[in-house]
């Protein structure tokens, strides 16, 4: 999947409401777009409850692809997950 078929939205139950990229930034102006990693956990610690939702976390432009991957390839060789 490409990065510019990826959309956010809220789903309403009767319908989804999609959200462009501008609105966002007036939704939230001012939040940083960086993510702090606190520290990282055994993915078996987890309770499966906590994973009653999916979020998906990528790069957001060429730049940042390396890096993205090589922390998406620690975290699966390790079994672990992180905490934000």
């Amino acid at each position: 999947m490409d990065l510019e078929e990826i959309v956010k939205g809220y789903d309403t139950g009767s319908e989804y409401l999609i959200a462009e990229p501008e609105e966002l930034d007036d939704i939230a102006s001012g939040r940083s777009k960086a993510i702090e990693v606190r520290g990282f956990v055994d993915l078996d610690a987890v309770a499966p409850i906590f994973f009653d939702k999916t979020y998906y976390l990528g790069p957001r432009g060429e730049q940042y692809s390396k890096t993205y991957g090589l922390l998406e390839r620690a975290l699966t060789e390790s079994g672990s997950i992180f905490n934000l």
